[in-house]
């Protein structure tokens, strides 16, 4: 997208946190040191989004919704194949196994559309029903995503409520005088130099001292980050240099 990003994670740890705080940290400094540039290039915090993986469609709603992103943004003409968005790891889902990315895991996925094989039928069928997808009103189905903090079940909703409540009953000693933290959606606001600051998920919690407390829960997590648009300017400086060269 022109001005942030979505990733689907799984975390079979609880390091949400610790991994955003590297990806963001890491992207900026290399950024920075690129074009010449310091400072900020995200802009406040990333949301996370706990998404239940119980096979009962929330992936592939999460999913739809990241893919389908640049066609609901207009970044492709009317009768462009999504395939063909180069910023998405769509494409990558066509392809066979060899030629994927390592990190890239499509089996959750097809088998939530259906699809018993990855194989190449399976990926032609994939295609389609993502097109056909694409052509619908899913405004409804996206509204959790959009506005929530969790997506699934009433019974996950309730799992994920209770380990934080039990991360915060553990730490209460080390409360007494600071007081609880509320519950956050997420941060995680890069300072200058590429170095992160303290980072929230919604079902964990920091105390005074900045220590990150997360519920030991196996879940997969969504999450985006903004590009501060202050910094925009300074991005095409540095482009606008490099053709001049």
């Amino acid at each position: 997208m022109r001005n942030h990003f979505h990733l689907v994670l799984e975390t079979p740890e609880a390091n949400l946190v610790a991994g955003m705080k590297w990806l963001l940290g890491v992207y900026t400094k290399r950024f920075n040191l690129q074009h010449k540039e310091c400072g900020h290039l995200f802009a406040g915090r990333y949301k996370a989004l706990h998404v239940e993986s119980s096979g009962d469609g929330y992936l592939r709603t999460l999913c739809d919704y990241v893919q389908l992103n640049p066609a609901r943004a207009r970044l492709l003409k009317g009768g462009q194949p999504l395939a063909e968005f180069p910023w998405s790891s769509y494409g990558d889902y066509l392809r066979p196994a060899g030629q994927r990315p390592v990190w890239l895991r499509v089996d959750r996925l097809l088998g939530e559309r259906g699809i018993p094989q990855d194989s190449a039928a399976g990926r032609r069928e994939f295609a389609r029903l993502t097109e056909q997808r694409r052509r619908a009103d899913l405004a409804a189905e996206f509204k959790p995503v959009e506005r929530g903090w969790c997506l699934g079940s009433e019974e996950f909703r309730q799992e994920l409520l209770a380990a934080a409540a039990g991360s915060a009953n553990k730490q209460s000693a080390g409360f007494a005088a600071g007081g609880n933290a509320a519950l956050g959606m997420g941060c995680g606001s890069i300072a200058p130099g590429g170095q992160g600051g303290r980072a929230e998920s919604p079902a964990g919690r920091a105390d005074p001292q900045g220590n990150h407390h997360e519920p030991q829960m196996d879940r997969r997590t969504f999450g985006h980050g903004q590009l501060d648009p202050c910094f925009k300017s300074a991005r095409r400086r540095a482009t606008t240099r490099k053709f001049k060269k």
